[in-house]
């Protein structure tokens, strides 16, 4: 994982003390759908985090075909969602990023698997 792996570990350590998480909530889920991902931030407690800066990128496992910078926008109660957009079938790691005042808070992946024409 690097030579700057001990500063990964530290970071991970921070986040994990902060007891916050990232919630998908919506993804586009066939190829010719069109809508936005949305998320939202949640404290420890389950309240929602509105002030802060979220990003991401979207990118298949083995190529960079298809790579996506993704841009979030705030929607209220903690909610951040994308443009509307269509995905191409198949899975995509989805890496996302919740930054507080310019510092990262936050990270999360997870895959997102887009059904094809059936």
């Amino acid at each position: 994982q690097g030579l700057n792996y001990n500063e990964v570990l530290e970071q991970r350590s921070e986040e994990r003390s902060l007891g916050w998480r990232i919630l998908l909530l919506e993804t586009p889920a066939g190829w010719e759908e069109e809508k936005p991902i949305r998320l939202k931030v949640v404290d420890e407690a389950g309240t929602g985090l509105s002030l802060l800066t979220v990003r991401g990128n979207l990118r298949r496992p083995t190529t960079d075909e298809g790579y996506k910078d993704l841009t979030f926008q705030a929607i209220g109660n903690g909610e951040y969602e994308t443009a509307s957009m269509t995905l191409a079938p198949g899975g995509g790691d989805l890496a996302l990023q919740a930054m507080d005042e310019g510092e990262p808070k936050l990270s999360a992946e997870t895959r997102l698997w887009v059904k094809g024409d059936e």
